[in-house]
C-alpha cells in the first residue's frame, strides 16, 4: 500500500463536497498538494479521490512495474516450461522406446 495511504492520512483526508460549493476548490487543491491526497464525501459516502500529480504520477510507475514484472514472470515460466521436456516425452514423440535404445549397439565416435 502507497505510504500516503496510512489510517491517520486517510482520516484526516475526507473533504466534504460542500466546501467546493462554497468556493473552496483552490484551497481544497493546495491541500491536496501538500497532503498528497483528498476524499470527497458526499452524503456521507465517499464519491472521489484527488490525488496530486505526484501521487498520480507514483501510482502509474507502480502499475507499469507491476505490469513488467507480470510480464517477465509469465516469459520466464513459458521459457522454463519449453526448457525443459522430459525424456520419456521424447522418445514417446519420436516413436521409441527404451527397448529401442537398449538393442543399439554403442557407437564410439573419434575426432581428429
Amino acid at each position: 500500500m502507497p505510504a500516503f495511504l496510512n489510517a491517520k492520512t486517510v482520516l484526516n483526508s475526507f473533504v466534504p463536497i460542500s466546501r467546493f460549493n462554497k468556493g473552496e476548490a483552490k484551497k481544497i487543491i493546495s491541500e491536496v498538494q501538500d497532503d498528497g491526497v483528498k476524499f470527497i464525501i458526499s452524503d456521507n459516502a465517499p464519491e472521489c479521490v484527488m490525488l496530486s500529480l505526484d501521487q498520480y504520477k507514483n501510482l502509474l510507475e507502480e502499475i507499469e512495474d507491476l505490469e513488467l514484472a507480470a510480464t517477465a514472470l509469465e516469459r520466464e515460466y513459458r521459457n522454463t516450461e519449453k526448457k525443459y521436456i522430459p525424456f520419456d516425452q521424447v522418445l514417446a514423440e519420436a516413436g521409441i522406446t527404451q527397448a529401442d535404445l537398449d538393442s543399439v549397439d554403442e557407437t564410439e565416435i573419434e575426432f581428429e
